[in-house]
């Protein structure tokens, strides 16, 4: 056929990317790309959150929810298996400049005003990102009672 369609004149209508017998659908390649990449990221930010001190994972509220020391301080909000928002804790200074960023707010279902939700994951670089999660297991584990920093070799 490839060959018959040469010969004709006419342009094949087969794709070398994988879109055989269609026209190139940027919108969906973009789709496509965009869940491939939150997908690369959630594997890094999921590797990341586990390199973290004493960091343990919990499949809950739709997601993966990141402790230390059963005290949560990352959320990974999924759906099915894709990437869709970071929830995680800030410290008061750093809330009212994360939520001036567009694709960033308030982290909906935490009561207190010191955790953000990134909605739009290009709103932050990952490199900033992960500065701003080890900051986040940070804050937790010094909010954790003496004895128990003490136990898990966190220091003061």
């Amino acid at each position: 056929m490839f060959n018959r369609l040469f010969r004709s004149g006419h342009p094949p209508l087969v794709s070398f990317t994988g879109f055989e017998g269609r026209r190139p659908n940027f919108r969906r390649a973009q789709r496509a790309s965009l869940r491939w990449n939150a997908a690369m990221l959630l594997d890094r930010l999921q590797a990341f959150a586990l390199s973290l001190p004493h960091t343990t994972v919990v499949a809950q509220w739709g997601g993966l929810v990141y402790k230390v020391a059963g005290k949560v301080f990352l959320v990974l909000s999924l759906d099915g298996s894709v990437l869709e928002g970071v929830t995680f804790k800030v410290a008061p200074d750093e809330f009212d400049e994360l939520a001036t960023i567009d694709g960033i707010g308030q982290a909906p279902y935490f009561a207190k005003r010191l955790w953000v939700h990134v909605s739009d994951l290009a709103a932050l670089p990952e490199a900033q990102l992960r500065d701003r999660l080890r900051r986040s297991h940070a804050l937790v584990a010094a909010g954790l009672p003496k004895k128990t920093r003490a136990a898990l070799g966190l220091g003061d």
